[in-house]
């Protein structure tokens, strides 16, 4: 696995990626004003909702410019 693909990911809240229809490996479209990516889905228990963490990379530098 390369650099690209180990950081195209999305991390949800698992209650708010049921709340979207989304599960693990779903693909996600994120959009901002500055691009839009898509990314593949991960789920996380604890206490993370509303919050879609995606890693430092490519991704998110497209994400805020």
């Amino acid at each position: 696995m390369d650099y690209f693909d180990a950081a195209a990911f999305v991390e949800l809240d698992s209650g708010d990626a049921e709340d979207l229809g989304l599960d693990d490996g779903d693909v996600a479209l994120l959009e901002t004003d500055a691009g839009e990516v898509r990314l593949n889905v991960k789920t996380a228990r604890g206490d993370s909702s509303g919050v879609a963490f995606v890693p430092m990379g490519p991704w998110a530098n497209a994400l805020i410019g």
